[in-house]
């Protein structure tokens, strides 16, 4: 495990431990618009990717302090801010949604990720959006994991019957943390180990975004000429990440690589014109990108 790893673990629960959502802190407005509408639905926003039905879950977030360190590390708090400032966010603080993407496929009920899994006033809410959009954990027959960090395995104990799909170098990473003896425990027999690029699902395929992690995979899911992808933690905030992809974050273990694989991964999309699902952008996480000067810009939309 590396320190940037170790990093994320202790420092998610303590995050989302101190901020609560709607509550502690001034969400920008485009995201609290989104959370709000989020709430309505009962965290659940459904769409359509072809022929199949989806649906992004809320999961929670996170609010954390734009101090240089926290959350990205290069460049200074003070140019981070200019950023945010100039897309009339608040320039002290930075804000990450936690969504799980639900796709059903034929007969099967795939989710990407698994959120937070651990109840607290910010996060683990993923099984009370999965209820509100009418199904029961149990009927999840596949879960689809983008890696290994916390906020995206610490749900899979809630989901008894389903087949877990992991990148064979994130699931050896994953095993070789002794601080996930107990999720191995209870899921390791389920464990479908895969070599980038294999198709999961018909219509699923796993795309590597290399530097997060060992094992880091984006999920194509295409039916009927439209594609989706779910880029995992290739990205984390939509406008830090998307008109900044060389900005450093603590989170990366190879951040020349992820950053390299972001901008690479926003250039694709955008002269595509490729829907993305981003996990950790304003609920529901869907849209596109543009690209705008020397970045891109993040489109939000269905």
């Amino acid at each position: 495990m590396t320190r940037t790893h170790r990093f994320k673990a202790v420092l998610l629960p303590l995050v989302l431990a101190g901020c609560a959502i709607g509550e502690a802190g001034n969400p920008a407005p485009a995201t609290a618009a989104a959370q709000e509408a989020g709430a309505s639905t009962g965290g659940v926003h459904r769409f359509r990717i072809g022929a199949l039905e989806a649906a992004s879950l809320f999961d929670g977030g996170m609010t954390a302090p734009n101090d240089g360190k926290t959350i990205w590390r290069d460049p200074d708090a003070a140019t981070i801010g200019r950023v945010l400032a100039a897309a009339g966010l608040p320039a002290d603080q930075v804000r990450l949604d936690i969504n799980v993407l639900m796709v059903r496929v034929g007969d099967r009920v795939l989710l990407v990720d698994s959120g937070y899994g651990q109840a607290n006033p910010n996060a683990g809410k993923l099984v009370e959006s999965l209820r509100a959009a009418g199904l029961a954990p149990e009927s999840v027959t596949d879960i689809a994991i983008s890696h290994g960090h916390g906020d995206h395995v610490g749900g899979l104990t809630a989901f008894p019957n389903a087949r877990v799909h992991m990148a064979a170098a994130e699931w050896e990473a994953v095993q070789s943390n002794p601080r996930n003896a107990a999720l191995v425990a209870v899921v390791g027999n389920r464990v479908n180990a895969f070599q980038p690029g294999a198709t999961l699902l018909p219509g699923v395929t796993s795309v590597p975004v290399r530097g997060h992690t060992p094992g880091h995979m984006a999920y194509q899911i295409e039916s009927r000429g439209q594609r989706l992808l779910a880029i995992g933690d290739s990205a984390h905030h939509y406008v830090i990440s998307v008109r900044e992809p060389e900005f450093t974050i603590n989170f990366d273990g190879d951040a020349p690589t992820a950053e390299a694989s972001r901008r690479a991964l926003f250039g694709r999309a955008s002269s595509e014109r490729l829907r993305l699902f981003a996990p950790h952008f304003p609920a529901p996480g869907l849209g596109t990108v543009v690209k705008e000067g020397d970045g891109f810009r993040w489109v939000a939309g269905r």
